[in-house]
Parts: C-alpha cells; sequence; structure tokens
C-alpha cells in the first residue's frame, strides 16, 4: 500500500507540475512569438497590452504548453533525471523552461513549439551533468565538499 501510493503522488505532482510549468511557458511563449514580430517592445501605436491579448495566450498558448508540457516532464523526470531532483533542480528546470519558451518565441515565432520541449529536455541533461560534476567533485575531495 505504502508503495503504491508513493508512486501515485509522485505521479499526481509530477503531471500537475509539468502541467502547470507547460501552461505558462506556452503562455509566455505565444505571447512573444505573436506580439515581438507585431509590434517589438513598443507599448504605442495601437500596441498596447490588453486583457484580451494576455486571455488568448493564456487559451491558446497555454493548452499547447500543457499538452506538450507533460509528455516532456515525463521524458524529463523519468529518463533524463531518474526520478530524483532537489526542489534547486526542479525549479531551475521550470523557470528555464518558461525562460527559453519566451525567447524561442520571440526569435523564432510559431516554430518556437518544436524546439521549446527540446530546450527543456536540453536543461535537464544539463542539471543531471552537473550533478554527475558535483558527485565527482565530492568524491575527489574525500567528502568535504565543494
Amino acid at each position: 500500500m505504502g508503495t503504491a501510493f508513493r508512486a501515485m503522488r509522485e505521479m499526481v505532482r509530477l503531471v500537475s507540475g509539468a502541467l502547470a510549468a507547460g501552461s505558462v511557458a506556452g503562455s509566455v511563449q505565444y505571447f512573444c512569438a505573436v506580439r515581438v514580430p507585431a509590434c517589438g517592445a513598443s507599448l504605442g501605436g495601437g500596441c498596447g497590452l490588453t486583457a484580451a491579448e494576455f486571455l488568448l495566450a493564456l487559451h491558446i498558448g497555454g493548452t499547447a504548453g500543457a499538452m506538450l508540457g507533460i509528455p516532456t516532464g515525463l521524458v524529463a523526470w523519468f529518463v533524463m533525471l531518474d526520478r530524483r531532483a532537489t526542489a534547486r533542480e526542479v525549479r531551475l528546470l521550470a523557470l528555464g523552461s518558461i525562460a527559453a519558451a519566451g525567447a524561442l518565441g520571440a526569435v523564432l515565432a510559431w516554430l518556437s513549439v518544436f524546439f521549446s520541449p527540446l530546450a527543456a529536455l536540453m536543461l535537464a541533461a544539463f542539471v543531471r551533468v552537473r550533478r554527475a560534476n558535483f558527485s565527482i567533485a565530492a568524491l575527489r575531495d574525500g567528502g568535504r565538499g565543494l
């Protein structure tokens, strides 16, 4: 009972976290992909920020981001991170994915939909390599820390 409950709790936390991060990343990505080519950073000349723009980004970009966020999160957690990561590493992945989605959206417009999950998986690989390098350094120091 305990193992099944822990596995179910892990899956619920993983899917809900991937859904939330994917939804926010998709919204930011859509907003940057639509707004930057049309208006740049300008707020004048009919390019003011409106609630309709934010709601459209949340609806369209958030839905697409959530649909892509769940499989990306599952691959990152089970394949790249081997089902273990600190809260700091998870924060790095979530915020890095959101920042990468916004940057890719501003540069690549709608093509960024295909590259944002790859950027998130590359961040997960970076976290894994970084963790391995710190472990090797700790062993080299004789366990005294870095």
